[in-house]
């Protein structure tokens, strides 16, 4: 297996291919070789394979109804509940999944370094959601507004507290220090404090507003929820072989290379029944966080914010390079291709999955799901 592969016999390897007998040749007969240095003369970065073994293992949990904060609660509070584990526990708890079976710490270090990007030896949360692709701005977004709707609060009450010094705006120090005092938000880093701070400045000015923290905290106004509907929908799709090129040309409704805000509210009420109660200010702030543009988002915004958010054609070991970057390849022959619509069924807790399939009668849908 691998990016490169191997084959027996002792023809050549065209192709990319590795033939077996001239690697082995490479490699002296009394050498002792791990088995990351045997993969990296094969041409593999192993660690590329760990991290994809690790992410398929959270996601599978995720599958079965454990969500990542279970998983990262878990390790953390069996590490004594710091709110975040040390790079030498994490391997610990990697090894007793079997992950790290038979490797030396040295080979163990690419992979705990994915996790620890900034070298600081502590692993958060924040890193694991972004190691498996998830959103964790997104993630704080929705954690702060159930805070706030649940503390009998008021939006303009919580404001205050956080307006130190009652200049009627809040700067981000202001903003980070009290998101820190809030239970959960503890070890929020400051620059994933500041790019949620950016989600309430629609202005651009670099502080938020009473008005906008307000707008922001309303009931009313759930694009979080609404990002990580349309994401799902566009990670199963992608799952299935559905290129993010065309995902994209399903929303540019005129084939200019640029999706508004009217063609997105219309693509997304097109798309599921679950949208049709979208407003278009929602989808207007949606568009702003997927494009350089606050009217507008290009191909090339839609491929890098989707990869942010771990909506990437499938990779596989025959295919491109492990290492390499992110592209929009065409998936496997094998697998088997989901429009966007089929996608938003797919992606759906049942009950929106009914809902969501539009002309069929919904006594047929329920009779056909207990058969």
């Amino acid at each position: 297996e691998g990016g490169a592969a191997a084959t027996g016999g002792g023809g050549g390897g065209g192709g990319g291919e590795v033939n077996v007998d001239v690697l082995l040749k490479i490699i002296p007969p009394t050498a002792s070789i791990s088995l990351s240095e045997f993969m990296s003369l094969a041409g593999i970065e192993y660690s590329e394979v760990l991290s994809m073994r690790l992410r398929k293992i959270l996601l599978k949990a995720e599958s079965l109804g454990a969500t990542l904060e279970d998983v990262f609660h878990e390790w953390d509070v069996s590490c004594g509940g710091k709110g975040w584990i040390t790079s030498s526990e994490l391997e610990d708890k990697l090894r007793a999944l079997g992950l790290l079976h038979n490797l030396s710490a040295k080979d163990a270090a690419p992979l705990l370094g994915k996790l620890d990007p900034n070298q600081t030896g502590k692993v958060t949360f924040g890193a694991l959601m972004h190691f498996a692709g998830r959103d964790y701005t997104n993630y704080l977004e929705v954690k702060l507004r159930k805070l706030v709707h649940t503390s009998g609060l008021d939006a303009k009450d919580v404001f205050q507290v956080f307006d130190i010094n009652s200049d009627g705006t809040m700067t981000r120090a202001e903003f980070l220090n009290g998101l820190r005092q809030l239970q959960g938000f503890q070890n929020a880093a400051e620059e994933e404090v500041a790019a949620l701070l950016h989600r309430f400045d629609t202005t651009g000015d670099g502080y938020v507003s009473q008005d906008e923290f307000i707008k922001f905290m309303s009931h009313d106004f759930k694009v979080a929820d609404l990002e990580a509907r349309f994401v799902k929908i566009l990670r199963k799709a992608v799952e299935m072989g559905t290129r993010r090129k065309e995902c994209f040309a399903e929303f540019d409704g005129d084939g200019d290379g640029r999706v508004t805000v009217l063609e997105m509210h219309a693509a997304l009420r097109n798309l599921s029944n679950t949208f049709e109660s979208v407003s278009l200010e929602e989808v207007a702030e949606l568009v702003r966080r997927f494009g350089s543009d606050d009217a507008h988002f290009s191909y090339s915004d839609f491929l890098t914010e989707t990869s942010k958010r771990g909506v990437e054609t499938p990779q596989t070991f025959g295919g491109r390079s492990l290492g390499g970057r992110a592209s929009d390849a065409s998936p496997p022959s094998h697998v088997r291709r989901l429009s966007l619509n089929q996608a938003s069924v797919a992606a759906a807790p049942l009950s929106d999955q009914i809902d969501g399939l539009r002309g069929v009668p919904r006594s047929i849908i329920w009779w056909l799901h207990d058969q």
